[in-house]
Formats: C-alpha cells, sequence, structure tokens
C-alpha cells in the first residue's frame, strides 16, 4: 500500500448550461455532492445523483458531468492507501463519511496555512479508509462483502416482507447497480433471483407441511397477488403450487 497522498482537493459549483465534458485523472477522484442533482456518465453507464451520495472513477476511466441543477461538489484525488483497489461507481454517504468531507471542505479553504497539505494527505487516507468499506471492499477471509452479507440476512430472515432493493440498497449505503454486482458476484445470482428463491423454498415448507390455502401462502412470503405467485411457482418448479402439494404428499404417503 503506498504512501496516501491528496493529489487535489476542490469545492467545484456545476451549471445547468456548463456540463462537464467527457475526461478522465491520472489518479483515483473522489466527488462528493453537496448540492444539486444531474447524471453522471461513467464507463457506458448512467448514474443518478443527489445531495449525500459520492461517486468514484479509477484513472483512465472517463466520465462527464450532466447537472439538472445548479449545485456544489467536492473534487478530490487520491493516491495510496487502497483507493486504487475502490470500486468505480456511485454510492450513498454514511455519516462517517460525511463527517470525513465536512474535515476536508475546512481544510481548504485554508490552503496557505502551514502543514495544509499533510492534514489533507491525512485526511483523503481516512476517506479512501471509509469509501473502502461503505463499498464492501475491504478483504475478510471467509466472509461476504458487508452489503452482501446485510442483504443475504435480510433476505434469508424477512422475505416475507415487501423489500424494495433500490431502498435496500441506499439503507445499506451503495447504488442499486453496484449492490446487484457486488451480490451476484459473490453469490452467483442477483438479489432478487436470491430472494424469489428463498420465498418459493419456504413456500415448499408450507405447501409439504401445512394446510394452508395457495393464497395464504403467498402472502407469508411475501407475495400480495396470488396470480403472480403461481406463475412464478410454476415457472421455477414446473408444476403449480396445488399440484406440488399434492405430488409432495403422495410421495410422503
Amino acid at each position: 500500500m503506498a504512501t496516501v497522498r491528496c493529489v487535489f482537493a476542490a469545492e467545484i459549483q456545476t451549471k445547468i448550461k456548463r456540463p462537464c465534458e467527457m475526461h478522465s485523472h491520472a489518479c483515483t477522484e473522489v466527488v462528493y455532492y453537496l448540492q444539486g442533482s444531474g447524471h453522471l456518465l461513467q464507463d457506458g453507464h448512467k448514474f443518478n445523483y443527489q445531495p449525500g451520495w459520492v461517486s468514484i472513477y479509477q484513472p483512465g476511466i472517463k466520465h462527464a458531468d450532466e447537472p439538472e441543477q445548479t449545485g456544489r461538489q467536492l473534487c478530490l484525488g487520491i493516491s495510496g492507501c487502497n483507493s486504487e483497489k475502490l470500486p468505480s461507481g456511485m454510492f450513498k454517504a454514511d455519516k462517517s463519511v460525511t463527517q470525513c468531507v465536512e474535515y476536508i471542505l475546512q481544510e481548504i479553504k485554508n490552503p496557505l496555512e502551514k502543514d495544509s497539505q499533510e492534514r489533507l494527505d491525512i485526511l483523503a487516507g481516512w476517506l479512501a479508509l471509509e469509501l473502502n468499506r461503505i463499498t464492501g471492499n475491504i478483504p475478510r477471509k471467509d466472509s461476504l462483502p458487508v452489503p452482501v452479507k446485510a442483504a443475504k440476512e435480510i433476505f434469508d430472515s424477512r422475505f416475507e416482507e415487501m423489500i424494495d432493493l433500490q431502498e435496500l440498497a441506499g439503507s445499506l449505503y451503495v447504488s442499486p447497480d453496484y449492490f446487484r454486482h457486488l451480490f451476484k458476484k459473490s453469490l452467483g445470482e442477483s438479489p432478487l433471483n436470491y430472494l424469489i428463491r428463498r420465498r418459493l423454498e419456504f413456500a415448499c415448507e408450507l405447501l409439504n407441511f401445512t394446510d394452508l390455502s395457495v393464497g395464504e401462502i403467498a402472502g407469508k412470503v411475501g407475495f400480495d397477488n396470488v396470480y403472480y405467485f403461481s406463475r412464478i411457482f410454476r415457472k421455477r418448479h414446473g408444476t403449480p403450487p396445488s399440484m406440488y402439494r399434492r405430488q409432495s404428499r403422495q410421495k410422503d404417503s
């Protein structure tokens, strides 16, 4: 891990009629969105941003900004402290990241003050560590990335609830796109497929061991539409829920 260095740090104003054209950097760039909203174009993808979110670009990754409102952003170039291992994309900041950003903003308001660069270097390293944490990029033996582990626990224990995957990603401080990518990379299937599979597995248990109606079972495993539940069940198991129950009980008799 190279010595951390704050290559640049600047608070900029964005305007609707002055979009930032496609460009790239020679170091890792982190942009924290203080005010305003708009679209980030990066590596063929389009991300929405709003205050409290942060984007990461690795060296050579071309990106552009299309503001929808006048806004303010903190742009920071970082080298070292595992910043080069951060995933490119858009992420929701938490309190620790926001606090670090506030300290950096205070520091750049006095750029001529003695030891300012050294303090910015330390703050840049702190920010890199916090970003590694919220993106689940901290290597752990025999452990899933933090967002994947938390989501898996929710899917396994609260699958009967109406779970909005975009809201869940936000609560885990990652963007929906990165959440889907990280989950599939870690577990081999998308969050939605995993959730549906867990719901159907529990539905099979209820069909086998209870006398609840198909409609009641659909509600207990998180489907508010029994016809949709039956269609998904049939697609996965090759037979409707009621027939699955009969066949299962005939095998056991």
